[in-house]
């Protein structure tokens, strides 16, 4: 999935909307790998904060969202 950084950073409620339901798939595939099924919510309202605050300046728009933010998933829980 690609995502337009930049109406992520104006808040555009369709970007966010957007980014919000790769952020749950990926905290899924993410808890899954780690049998932390049940702390899947707080994952993936952990993972999107910090995709919003901290990792959006270092992602690369070029590449595909989803393996960054299971990695990512994989790490928060």
């Amino acid at each position: 999935m690609k995502v337009d950084l930049d109406a992520i950073r104006r808040r555009d409620r369709r970007a966010l909307s957007d980014l919000m339901r790769a952020v749950k798939k990926s905290a899924k595939a993410g808890c899954v790998k780690l049998g932390a099924e049940n702390i899947e919510e707080d994952v993936a309202q952990e993972l999107f904060m910090l995709f919003i605050n901290n990792l959006i300046d270092k992602f690369n728009p070029d590449y595909n969202l989803e393996p960054y933010l299971i990695k990512s998933a994989i790490n928060v829980a």
